[in-house]
């Protein structure tokens, strides 16, 4: 369920950092430098989302200081690393697939045309029915797009650079916490205290849900400020000719806050001692200093009234939950289904641990998305501590009760919650193996003494044509929602991808 989660909220975040671009960078047929290094950018952002992103804040101010060609020197290997790196469809995923969806089916014929109504035989369709959601699953990571190894956007950041004379930004670093940190991160119990926001892999991708749009908006508000900058310095050499960069720029700087104010309002003084060319911008430190931060603070966390402001965010945390919950229990629920009303009916030793095992999956996933909410809270407390930090070198800092006890709660809640899928998995695999010893055909399983009680009986007498009229309604429906269950999930994560 939460591989479920973390896939949608991938695809969903990767949806919504196109329709951002598009929305404020949209200029047609534009190959200027400024535009293939958004377009490079914006490639960078859906594709690196399985590893912990941070920005440098000083670097990050010099790289969009620079010309506009420069720029798109730095992002374009970033994107050209991630392409070269992504896995691909390969032979072996097709043949894999294809043989596993072809003996489901067969089973299906198999089961229906002879063995219809047979409690054996409900055994096999249901746990075959029970695995499908790994066929939407793998498609759909495939779809969204992941990197073949660990720490490839790691290596993407860092890496050499393939054309061009520039060298890599420096001001991205594959990493979690905080840059340059003014505070130790204390652990908390036995564990750290942002979690798995700090671990590689898409898998992962759950316990980012709370930094990555903090980052894509930093990204986008820094080429937005770009943008407006050569805009106004193309405005003042040429009032009458068009702008070449970008044909959809802010109209006003008050509508990217007073941070971009500031910056048209520097752009627009210095660009007056030019009298032809772009130079670089000549860096002015005095407004951060005179504001009292410090060029390495950095907050790569999410404000909880951002959070609540954000409808991007809320949109895509309920759809990802939605659809976690829908094919969990849809492939879940067909299984139940199918073993829950063959004779004889009822809750059974295989009805019973497939509803088990649908428990624990959503408890699992409550927990630990539980978790990354606790973790975000702390994380953000030292945040605060940060800034206090800046504002004055002789503030004293406190750990307060928050760090303390809510950063031990959100490691115990990921301890549990990880314990649960574990132990999970290996109920469902113990379930495998009870049906193919047997255990399934006891006269306790088949009797639904679970369900039932004492009064549970078995099938010793009855003609085939009857079982088959009893069974073929739940079989039906249980596959058939399975396989829309399948369809439907696959087709949504392809869209949004």
């Amino acid at each position: 369920m939460l591989t479920t989660f973390s896939l949608m909220s991938t695809a969903l975040n990767a949806h919504s950092t196109s329709i951002t671009f598009a929305a404020k960078f949209a200029n047609g047929k534009s190959t200027s430098p400024l535009k293939e290094a958004i377009n490079s950018a914006e490639y960078f952002l859906c594709n690196s989302q399985q590893s912990p992103i941070r920005i440098k804040e000083d670097h990050f101010r010099q790289l969009f200081e620079e010309d506009p060609k420069r720029l798109r020197d730095r992002w374009l290997p970033l994107e050209q690393r991630l392409h070269n790196t992504r896995r691909q469809y390969t032979f072996s995923l097709f043949a894999q697939t294809f043989f596993a969806v072809v003996a489901w089916i067969l089973t299906i014929i198999g089961s229906y045309a002879t063995s219809l109504g047979q409690h054996s035989e409900a055994l096999l369709l249901s746990s075959g029915t029970l695995w499908t959601w790994l066929v939407p699953i793998v498609l759909g990571w495939m779809a969204v797009g992941v990197q073949s190894r660990e720490y490839t956007v790691q290596d993407a950041i860092q890496g050499e650079i393939i054309h061009g004379e520039s060298v890599p930004p420096k001001a991205l670093e594959a990493r979690s916490g905080f840059m340059n940190p003014s505070t130790d991160l204390h652990e908390a119990l036995w564990g750290k205290v942002q979690g798995d926001e700090a671990c590689q892999g898409p898998v992962y991708n759950y316990a980012r849900i709370l930094t990555y749009p903090k980052l894509r908006d930093r990204v986008v508000g820094a080429f937005e400020k770009k943008a407006a900058m050569l805009h106004a310095y193309k405005a003042r050499i040429d009032p009458s000719g068009p702008v070449q960069d970008l044909q959809s720029l802010p109209s006003t700087m008050e509508e990217n806050g007073s941070a971009h104010a500031s910056a048209w309002d520097s752009a627009s003084s210095r660009s007056k001692a030019i009298s032809t060319g772009y130079r670089d911008p000549v860096r002015n430190n005095t407004t951060l200093l005179e504001a009292g931060l410090t060029l390495d603070v950095d907050m790569p966390y999410m404000e909880w009234k951002d959070v609540e402001a954000s409808s991007d965010w809320k949109w895509n945390f309920t759809i990802s939950n939605a659809i976690a919950v829908f094919l969990q229990w849809g492939v879940t629920g067909s299984a139940i289904v199918i073993s829950y009303l063959t004779e004889v009916r009822g809750l059974g030793c295989r009805s019973g641990s497939y509803l088990l095992y649908g428990i624990l999956a959503t408890s699992a996933h409550v927990l630990l998305l539980a978790s990354v909410f606790l973790s975000h809270h702390v994380m953000l407390v030292y945040q605060r501590e940060r800034q206090k930090r800046a504002t004055s070198a002789r503030h004293e800092i406190s750990r307060s009760n928050q760090i303390k006890w809510i950063g031990r709660l959100a490691v115990l809640m990921r301890f549990f919650g990880k314990s649960v899928a574990v132990i999970n998995a290996i109920w469902i695999i113990l379930s495998s193996t009870f049906e193919l010893i047997g255990f399934y055909e006891s006269c306790w399983c088949t009797g639904t003494v679970l369900g039932l009680g004492n009064k549970a009986w078995v099938v010793l007498f009855v003609s085939g044509d009857k079982m088959r009229e009893e069974a073929e309604a739940s079989w039906i429906g249980g596959l058939a929602m399975s396989l829309f269950t399948m369809v439907f999930t696959y087709l949504l994560s392809k869209a949004y991808s």
